[in-house]
């Protein structure tokens, strides 16, 4: 197994066509890498097939996924192309695998390894030249060890696989995200909005985004549509997503400021000796999880992964010290 960050895959897939595993909470932009992936690909230019498995009808996934021949169940009064067929020399992003019974896993299983596909109701294969990314936001080895989901089927699917964190764990990249967003959602919507007011980046940097990308996304398109000037303003934010951060109370070891070797008289040098003790402390405090940082400081999640940044501070360190 091997555990990909989001540029890497992509340079993979590139020159792969592998099975690719996307894992990660609902919203963290599966279905979003799933494409990206696909038009990085000698496939771009073939169909591009998403199928949420949660939106079928359970007796009727098979047919919608391999099709299925005049007469194979009542009310199949004709032959029908299955979401696989119909995508063949492209890309099918199997969406919520997780959900997906015994039966037809095995029967998927069956077309990873053979390349050849059986709709319902007939004894003639079909060859079948696909690429499958599967993604889910459940812990499938779990699901393995309970018997709920094929170990075979699981190893053949993650060959690639890309673990999409929550946004809020996304500090780093938190500033692209939501300038690409903006740019796209103005696209779509033919607005000429392309930036965002300080308030409102403020805004954003301070909540949980517990939608992540999708909720993200979704305060964006609102914003737009209400937005009568070329920035987004604070009025302009939906009701129910406006609010007021709670904080913990945090107290700091001072003692561990204390350095006989530093000189008291120099402000801005202890300044900065201050801020870098404080944040280890606060790390400490928060045991690294930087939403419980943000809210016990005060500082947004953005502000605070700079300001550790700027000294050096690891998170995965920090509560040994640096």
């Amino acid at each position: 197994m091997n555990k990909l960050s989001y540029i890497n895959v992509i340079k993979l897939a590139e020159k792969s066509n592998s099975p690719v595993l996307l894992c990660g909470p609902t919203g963290t932009g599966k279905t979003r890498l799933a494409e990206k992936i696909h038009l990085a690909g000698a496939r771009a230019f073939k169909p591009f097939s998403v199928v949420n498995l949660t939106t079928i009808e359970p007796n009727l996934i098979a047919s919608e996924l391999f099709g299925h021949e005049r007469g194979a169940f009542t009310g199949a009064v004709g032959a029908k192309i299955g979401r696989l067929e119909f995508a063949n020399g492209g890309t099918v992003l199997l969406d919520e695998i997780g959900e997906m019974s015994p039966t037809i896993q095995a029967r998927l299983l069956e077309v990873l390894q053979s390349k050849m596909i059986t709709p319902v109701g007939s004894n003639r294969s079909k060859k079948l030249d696909i690429r499958i990314i599967a993604a889910t936001n459940r812990n499938l080895p779990e699901m393995v060890k309970k018997g709920e989901f094929r170990e075979d089927l699981y190893h053949r699917l993650n060959v690639l696989r890309v673990d999409l964190p929550r946004l809020i764990d996304r500090c780093e990249e938190f500033d692209s995200i939501l300038h690409q967003i903006v740019l796209e959602t103005s696209a779509r919507l033919g607005r000429s909005v392309k930036r965002i007011e300080p308030e409102v980046a403020r805004v954003f940097e301070s909540y949980d985004w517990p939608g992540n990308i999708r909720e993200l996304q979704n305060v964006i398109e609102y914003s737009l549509l209400k937005s009568l000037n070329e920035s987004i303003a604070l009025d302009d934010l939906p009701e129910n997503f406006k609010f007021m951060s709670s904080k913990q109370e945090f107290h700091m070891p001072v003692e561990n400021f204390a350095s006989p070797t530093r000189r008291l008289h120099d402000y801005f040098e202890n300044l900065v000796e201050f801020e870098r003790v404080y944040l280890v402390a606060l790390l400490k405090h928060s045991r690294n999880q930087m939403t419980v940082a943000s809210k016990v400081s005060g500082l947004s999640r953005v502000t605070l992964w700079r300001r550790l940044s700027s000294h050096g501070i690891k998170i995965e360190r920090a509560i040994s010290g640096i």
